[in-house]
């Protein structure tokens, strides 16, 4: 059921952008939210592997004073992983903080993070396409009416990006998606870790060989909505890393494309 649905919302602050020209993380937050109340909270500044510049000092508020007492991410890694254990992560732009992160953790001879990752990014790029030019976290927030006076810190960045998801989750809950794995069947399209993906795929080529009609739930991005369809599966194709069903209707004609990762609910008819 949706209050039992628990996930990690993180952002990390970071020396620049990109961890394998030697930038890393000066601030790592975290939040722990069940059933959509947070319920528990990771927040801790980070000594980088060389000075934080002038710039992010001037963007962020953390300067080198700041984190010259703090420990390296790899002296916090044992307490971060705990805290996250194997719950779904969602950042806003996920491969930027997961970058950093596992490569902070391969620094200290650690193992990657192998959670499920989801970007809300991505999915407010779909949900609100033609309503924003942009799709800054700020932009977002303030479109949604999410106070953003304190951006540029970690937790407080892991906050606004956890108030975002929740409204999208608001926003589907009310579009009949009342657990946690239909949640994340839906947001499987901006995971990077689609495991669930594997299930559908096993049923629909079963029910292609057998010739049998499924029952699909689908998330239509032009009308914002799910629907609840009854199709025959013809065949999968995969384009550009992404599986799409080809299918017909049974009171239409022709053949209707549909991408997997936006069936959140599958059984056979």
């Amino acid at each position: 059921m949706l209050q039992d649905f628990s996930y990690i919302v993180l952002d990390v602050e970071t020396t620049g952008l990109n961890p394998q020209e030697g930038e890393s993380i000066c601030e790592i937050g975290a939040l722990k939210i069940k059933g959509g109340k947070i319920i528990d909270t990771f927040v801790r500044l980070v000594k980088p592997r060389k000075p934080i510049p002038a710039l992010i000092s001037n963007l962020t508020g953390i300067t080198n004073f700041m984190v010259k007492e703090s420990p390296y991410f790899g002296e916090i890694a044992p307490e971060f992983l705990d805290f996250i254990k194997d719950l779904p992560i969602f950042a806003y732009n996920v491969k930027f903080d997961i970058n950093f992160i596992n490569s902070e953790l391969a620094a200290y001879q650690r193992e990657e993070i192998g959670n499920t990752l989801v970007d809300i990014l991505f999915i407010c790029r779909k949900l609100f396409a033609g309503k924003l030019v942009r799709f800054s976290l700020k932009e977002v927030a303030e479109f949604l009416n999410i106070d953003t006076s304190h951006l540029h810190r970690a937790l407080a960045d892991a906050k606004v990006a956890g108030e975002v998801l929740q409204r999208i989750i608001d926003f589907l809950s009310k579009r009949g998606i009342k657990d946690g794995e239909m949640f994340l069947s839906f947001f499987s399209q901006a995971n990077y870790h689609p495991l669930w993906q594997n299930n559908h795929l096993k049923i629909l080529h079963s029910a292609i060989e057998e010739k049998r009609c499924v029952y699909i739930k689908y998330f239509s991005y032009s009308r914002l909505d799910f629907l609840d369809l009854e199709i025959l599966p013809l065949k999968v194709e995969k384009h550009e890393g992404r599986n799409y069903l080809i299918g017909k209707y049974l009171d239409k004609e022709g053949d209707s494309i549909f991408s997997v990762s936006r069936i959140v609910k599958l059984n056979r008819a």
